[in-house]
């Protein structure tokens, strides 16, 4: 899975890079941005399983980035992160669908939590299309041996 992290801050995005175990997760940082709008292009690109990003930033803060890219792929996995234990952040961002909030300064174990708990909803959510998908193809067989029957 790919994980794109979002910081106007270098040395969170270095820290962030370092202090998670990413390959025992299975997950792959795919892209760093420095904003919130470098981030929201690139995600159109490549858009990425799962996005870390800071709230407070330049040219777009991170409730913006949140708002865009659920706006396109509602299936994303976001995990906000700040250093300001405002309330209504993360009631803000917990209601446009993200899937943690963390504070800063960022503690290993939180965060690798919070991966946990979105890398849990992805492959739930996988599964659940798969299911689907075999019940469609089933249920088409049986339409078609019913048809030709």
């Amino acid at each position: 899975m790919k994980v794109m992290l979002v910081d106007d801050e270098t040395m969170t995005l270095k820290m962030l890079q370092y202090i998670i175990p990413w390959d025992k997760l299975n997950l792959e940082i795919s892209y760093m941005a420095s904003d919130g709008e470098e981030a929201f292009k690139e995600a159109l690109v490549n858009m990425p399983d799962i996005i870390i990003t800071d709230i407070c930033m330049s040219n777009m803060d991170g409730i913006s980035l949140v708002r865009k890219v659920l706006e396109i792929n509602k299936n994303i996995k976001i995990i906000l992160m700040s250093a300001f234990a405002d309330f209504s952040y993360v009631k803000e961002g917990m209601s446009l669908g993200c899937s943690d909030y963390i504070l800063k300064p960022i503690d290993e174990e939180e965060l690798v939590r919070a991966l946990n708990k979105a890398i849990e909803e992805i492959k739930g959510r996988d599964k659940v299309i798969q299911a689907t998908d075999k019940s469609e193809k089933k249920l088409r067989h049986l339409e078609l041996y019913k048809y030709i029957k």
